[in-house]
């Protein structure tokens, strides 16, 4: 693991930690799963160039 990965994660596991401190569990559970991924996703499409797709989930009969 790089350092720029184990000090992302750092700031990541604190910022929760301290989140679960003061918030409540319905609030702050939802945005630390979601907030990741969405700016994993951000991150792709404006530093890289990358283009999201919407594939389909359910196979038609």
């Amino acid at each position: 693991m790089s350092m720029i990965e184990y000090l992302m994660d750092m700031v990541y596991f604190v910022s929760v930690g301290k989140a679960f401190e003061k918030g409540d569990l319905s609030v702050v559970y939802p945005l630390a799963r979601g907030t990741p991924p969405a700016l994993i996703a951000l991150g792709g499409v404006l530093l890289l160039g990358e283009r999201l797709t919407f594939s389909r989930s359910i196979q038609e009969h």
